[in-house]
C-alpha cells in the first residue's frame, strides 16, 4: 500500500527541461555568508538523523509531485477534476493550491482543486473539489468525493499542506483560508481534514476573527516527532504575525506562544515551507525575505533546534537571510522547495513579483550547513503562463513548472 503526498501547485503542470525565450540559466548571482557554518561529522550526521525521522509537507509535496508528474498521474488527474460542475461565479484557482494526494492510503491518487470567485466579495461556498480515478469513491455529484461530515465553507484558500496528523499512517490535509478580500481583516480560518477510520471529517481550529491568513506548512516545532501547525496572518489588532499550533499526536491541536508581532520572523508572513536545511535532524522553517529599500529578494530561515523552532528567542535571533541582488518587486510571492546535498541543502525559490503579474524569477540558493555559498539565477523571465506564482519542483527528469494554462508544458533543452 503506497502513501503519496503531494501538493499539486496550481495543478497545472509545466515541465520544464530547458530554457526558452529570455530566460537565464545557471548565472551566478550573489556570494554571500549568513548565519554560522554547521560543523559536521559522522556521530553528528547519525544522531540527527536519529532525532528526526518525519518528513514536513514541504519534503512531501516535493517528493511525490516528481512521482506523479513522471508517470502521468498529475495530468489525468487534472483533466479529471475539470469535468466536475462549478457554479458561475467559481473559478480554478491559479495560485498554486491544488494538490494530488493518496487520501484513503489505497494506493489510489485523488486530486482537489480549489475554487475562487475573484470577485471583490469573495464567493463563500463549499470552495474545494475532489476527483478520483477510483470510480468507486466518487460520492458526490458537485463536490467529487464527501466525507463524514459537510464541507465547510471557505471564501479564497491560499495555500494547502499534508501529511500524517493522528498518526495512524494516512494522509491529512490542512486548508488555509485566507478570508474576506474587501479591504478589512476578517474571516481568515485553518481547517484541517483529519482521516477518520475509512473515511475523514473536517474541523476548524479556533483562531481570531479578525484575521487574513496567507500561508502556512506542517512542521516539528516542538521536536515530539508529530507535524504541528504554523501559519501567517495579518490582523487588526497586531498587524501581521505568525501563529503556532501544537499537535498532540492524535490530530488535536493548542494554540502554543508564538513569536511576538513586529519582529522580523512575524513580518514574513506571506509564504511558509519548512524542511531540515542543516541536517541537524531538527524542522527550520522557511519564508519570504525582501528589502523595500534596497529592493534585495531572498529567503528567511528560522533555524530549529533542541530547544524547539522559535525555542524561546523572539527577536528572530535564530533566524538567517540569503539573498539575491534587486528585481524592483512592487509585492513578492514565493515558493521553495528544499533537494538535500552531502552537506546541506539547495533551496530552489520561485518568486512571483511585481504585484504578482510580471512572471517569475527563480533562484537556486546552494547552503552548506547554515552557510550559504552561492545563489543562480536559472529564470528571469516573463512566462505569461499565470497571474500568480509558478512553483518550481527540480525532478530526476529536469526542472518541472505549475501554471494553469497546461498540464504539461515542456520546454526545449535540458536544465539540470
Amino acid at each position: 500500500m503506497s502513501k503519496l503526498n503531494l501538493l499539486f501547485s496550481a495543478f497545472f503542470v509545466f515541465a520544464v527541461s530547458g530554457c526558452v525565450g529570455t530566460s537565464t540559466f545557471g548565472n551566478e548571482v550573489s556570494e554571500t555568508s549568513s548565519g554560522t557554518p554547521n560543523e559536521g561529522s559522522n556521530d553528528t550526521e547519525q544522531s540527527a538523523a536519529a532525532r528526526q525521522n518525519i518528513l514536513t509537507s514541504t519534503d512531501l509535496r516535493f517528493k511525490s509531485m516528481c512521482e506523479a508528474l513522471q508517470n502521468g498521474d498529475a495530468s489525468r488527474l487534472w483533466r479529471g477534476i475539470r469535468s466536475l460542475p462549478k457554479e458561475p461565479v467559481q473559478r480554478y484557482s491559479n495560485i498554486g493550491l491544488d494538490l494530488i494526494v493518496d487520501l484513503f492510503g489505497d494506493g489510489d491518487l485523488d486530486a482537489s482543486a480549489i475554487m475562487i470567485s475573484y470577485t471583490s466579495q469573495r464567493h463563500e461556498a463549499e470552495n474545494i473539489k475532489f476527483f478520483s480515478n477510483d470510480a468507486s469513491e466518487m460520492n458526490h455529484p458537485i463536490e467529487g468525493i464527501s466525507f463524514l461530515n459537510s464541507q465547510p465553507f471557505t471564501k479564497e484558500i491560499r495555500k494547502v499542506s499534508q501529511g500524517d496528523l493522528n498518526s495512524d499512517g494516512i494522509t491529512d490535509l490542512v486548508f488555509f483560508d485566507y478570508g474576506e478580500h474587501d479591504g478589512s481583516l476578517h474571516d481568515g480560518k485553518v481547517l484541517v481534514l483529519l482521516s477518520d477510520g475509512t473515511s475523514y471529517r473536517w474541523q476548524q481550529l479556533v483562531t481570531r476573527e479578525e484575521l487574513r491568513i496567507h500561508s502556512g506548512t506542517l512542521i516539528d516545532f516542538d521536536n515530539d516527532k508529530d507535524l504541528d501547525i504554523v501559519f501567517g496572518s495579518v490582523g487588526a489588532r497586531d498587524g501581521r504575525q505568525i501563529f503556532a499550533y501544537r499537535n498532540d499526536g492524535n490530530g488535536s491541536f493548542s494554540k502554543t506562544r508564538q513569536p511576538r508581532a513586529g519582529t522580523s520572523i512575524s513580518n514574513s508572513w506571506v509564504t511558509l515551507n519548512a524542511s531540515d536545511i542543516d541536517r541537524d535532524g531538527y524542522h527550520d522553517l522557511i519564508s519570504e525575505s525582501y528589502d523595500p529599500v534596497s529592493g534585495n529578494f531572498g529567503v528567511q530561515i528560522t533555524w530549529g533546534s533542541e530547544q524547539g523552532l522559535f525555542g524561546g528567542i523572539f527577536e528572530s535571533t535564530n533566524t538567517s537571510q540569503v539573498t539575491s541582488p534587486a528585481i524592483g518587486a512592487n509585492d513578492l510571492l514565493m515558493d521553495t522547495i528544499v533537494v538535500p546535498t552531502s552537506t546541506g541543502a539547495e533551496i530552489y525559490a520561485t518568486f512571483a513579483v511585481d504585484n504578482y503579474s510580471a512572471g517569475s524569477k527563480i533562484v537556486r540558493y546552494t547552503l552548506s550547513g547554515r552557510e550559504q555559498v552561492s545563489s543562480e539565477l536559472l529564470v528571469d523571465s516573463l512566462f505569461q503562463t499565470s497571474r500568480w506564482i509558478n512553483s518550481v519542483y527540480p525532478c530526476q527528469s529536469g526542472l518541472k513548472f505549475f501554471t494553469y494554462l497546461s498540464p504539461n508544458f515542456n520546454l526545449s533543452s535540458q536544465l539540470r
